[in-house]
């Protein structure tokens, strides 16, 4: 099962602090060691409140989270991508 997870780096996602949301989970990512399955990557503005990321799994529909911190990404890769169940306080 292979997942990546988009964060939204446009102008406002920036301003927003979407920089520490892709380092957050970057590292949550490393650190549960789980890189060989999640590609985290960036991407221009999507259509929510920034910092967002969006998280594609196969077979799964995409998943929007909005107005996240660097906290909100490790919840999101301890109990999304490891638990499989969505963060329902960040989603879109």
């Amino acid at each position: 099962d292979y997942i990546r997870i988009v964060v939204s780096m446009g102008t406002d996602g920036i301003a927003a602090g979407a920089h520490d949301v892709m380092m957050a989970f970057v590292e949550e990512v490393n650190d549960q060691n789980l890189f060989e399955h999640v590609l985290v990557r960036a991407s221009g503005a999507i259509d929510a409140k920034a910092p967002a990321a969006v998280v594609y799994q196969d077979g799964k529909t995409p998943v929007t989270y909005e107005g996240l911190n660097a906290q909100a990404a490790k919840r999101i890769v301890a109990e999304h991508i490891v638990g499989g169940k969505p963060v329902t306080d960040f989603m879109k």
